[in-house]
């Protein structure tokens, strides 16, 4: 007897392997997610110049990282140099207040890494 001749199994298209699956599409594209991140620098670091003083001088600063769902979280936060605290939010004005919360009282303690910020 000869065997039954049979098709290959049908190929999804390559660009199917990377969408969502069915029905969250909607919540793939509309979450944003929102971290309250601190870094710390020193004070007395400089890229092109002499250092004022070879002292460690830790200076602080906060501010809001935003991403979407499906980012590489770890990636973001692995570029950011110095960083404390990355902090979720479940939204934005939550982090800005968080934010604004931890550099008043760097300010007050005297930790503000910056004089006038430009964020």
């Amino acid at each position: 007897m000869e065997a039954a001749p049979h098709s290959p199994p049908a190929i999804a298209p390559f660009s199917s392997l990377f969408d969502p699956p069915a029905g969250r599409m909607e919540a793939f594209n509309m979450s944003k997610v929102y971290m309250a991140v601190t870094v710390c620098q020193d004070r007395n670091h400089r890229e092109f110049t002499p250092r004022p003083s070879e002292k460690y001088s830790p200076g602080y600063y906060s501010y809001v990282l935003p991403g979407k769902a499906g980012e590489n979280i770890k990636f973001a936060l692995d570029c950011i140099g110095g960083l404390q605290v990355a902090h979720l939010c479940s939204t934005k004005k939550e982090a800005t207040e968080l934010v604004e919360t931890w550099n008043a009282a760097y300010k007050a303690n005297g930790e503000y890494l910056f004089d006038s910020p430009a964020f």
